[in-house]
């Protein structure tokens, strides 16, 4: 376990890195299984980070887990 404050992901060797969990919100308990998959040079002009894929937006902090966010997508359906 690493201690985030402080932290930047650049700093992990990343010829040795190939994956990590990372837990957000520990009351809710999301997790998040990250994957390395390229490391790329950064184009000009282009604000980081950049999200490039995925379902949905994140969720709101405080919103009880997975179970929480089901009823709060329900919610905002109606």
């Amino acid at each position: 376990m690493i201690d985030e404050r402080g932290f930047r992901l650049d700093a992990l060797n990343q010829g040795a890195l190939k994956s990590f969990t990372f837990e957000y919100d520990f009351g809710d308990g999301w997790r998040y299984a990250v994957q390395l998959e390229d490391i790329l040079e950064p184009e000009k002009r282009q604000k980081y980070p950049l999200c490039i894929g995925g379902a949905r937006n994140c969720p709101p902090d405080d919103c009880g887990g997975t179970g929480g966010y089901e009823e709060f997508l329900e919610a905002i359906r109606n």
